[in-house]
């Protein structure tokens, strides 16, 4: 049974890490992004945001996306593992661009039932709503924060797994029981 978050910069690839890993583990995937927004870029109240998660991690198993520190204590309180996605800037950034213009060609939304589309304007324009300029300016921010999560570990005593490269992804995608199984929290 187990209980995961995985957090990294914007563009670093915890979503699709996190559907993945939840597939071979057979356990239910959540999205705090999709929690977090309503329809057409609209963000949810705080209250209604921290119920969605405590409902999200009230289950037995769960893999769970996303960063949001303010919900540490919500998300990390049964947490058995937290996975850190960190890749080099440059890759994030070019995930990030790769990413930002497929979804200005194909309109799809971000999240299903939400019209949380990203247009040429949002994205490469407009430095309050462009998730390319929030990853570029919180990127550092970020790291250090999981790098003195690393160093000093947390108030729940809650394992970090740190993947750095796509190639450490694959490796813990194709091992990931038995690596889960060696670091689980006591």
């Amino acid at each position: 049974m187990y209980r995961i978050n995985v957090v990294g910069s914007s563009g670093s690839g915890k979503s699709s890490l996190s559907r993945k890993l939840a597939k071979l583990l057979d356990a239910p995937y959540f999205e705090m992004d999709k929690l977090f927004w309503c329809g057409n870029w609209q963000e949810v109240e705080d209250k209604k945001f921290i119920e969605g998660i405590k409902t999200s991690v009230s289950h037995d198993s769960w893999v769970l996306d996303g960063n949001y520190n303010r919900t540490r204590e919500v998300k990390w309180k049964n947490a058995t593992h937290i996975i850190w996605v960190d890749y080099s800037f440059t890759r994030t950034l070019y995930q990030s661009l790769k990413r930002s213009t497929q979804r200005i060609i194909s309109q799809e939304p971000h999240w299903e039932g939400t019209e949380c589309k990203e247009t040429f304007i949002r994205t490469y324009l407009n430095k309050n709503t462009s998730i390319l300029w929030w990853m570029i300016t919180n990127y550092k921010h970020n790291r250090r924060r999981y790098l003195d999560l690393l160093k000093n570990g947390n108030e729940f005593n809650v394992p970090v797994i740190h993947l750095q490269s796509p190639e450490q992804t694959k490796n813990f995608l194709e091992n990931c029981t038995s690596i889960l199984k060696d670091t689980h929290r006591k």
